[in-house]
């Protein structure tokens, strides 16, 4: 227990540093998950697993996953409004697409002046994701106005 709050300490204050300049690299050492911020900062990346945030990447059948991106910042502002992106898919053993969402926002045209700026995406693990099988939920978040990025990767299992 107390190896993993040293582990999440350290984890946190390297994410609070690194969105500071909004370039980060991180890697979460109990999910495997890895986020990579160029322009874009996050400050906090939380799993919700049927509305209860979790710290895992197994999941049941008909679990509902969804990934927060809390207090987003480094989106360049258009009247006081940014115009974020976010894409989501999944792939299956690193080499078949099963899920490709380009953009999830795209009806987001007038952008938003929501402060903090959070974000989620989220899928539901049917019986379309088999036991035997390794999957990766990649989301990307973008500025439409300007040129950052924010990248997130999350291998997980279905059981």
């Amino acid at each position: 227990m107390k190896k993993r709050t040293i582990t999440a300490t350290v984890f946190i204050l390297f994410l609070i540093n690194a969105c500071q300049f909004n370039q980060s690299v991180n890697k979460d050492l109990v999910t495997s998950a890895t986020s990579r911020g160029n322009g874009i900062g996050c400050e906090n990346v939380d799993i919700q697993v049927n509305d209860k945030e979790v710290n895992k990447n197994t999941f049941a059948t008909n679990d509902k996953v969804q990934v927060f991106f809390r207090n987003l910042e480094g989106f360049q502002k258009v009247e006081d409004k940014v115009y974020p992106g976010l894409g989501m898919w999944i792939v299956k053993n690193d080499k078949d697409t099963i899920a490709d969402y380009p953009d999830l926002l795209n009806n987001l045209q007038n952008g938003t002046d929501l402060q903090p700026l959070v974000l989620n995406a989220s899928f539901h693990a049917s019986d379309v994701f088999k036991p035997s099988e390794k999957y990766k939920l990649h989301i990307k978040i973008w500025d439409k106005k300007g040129t950052g990025k924010f990248t997130y990767a999350l291998p997980f299992t279905v059981q």
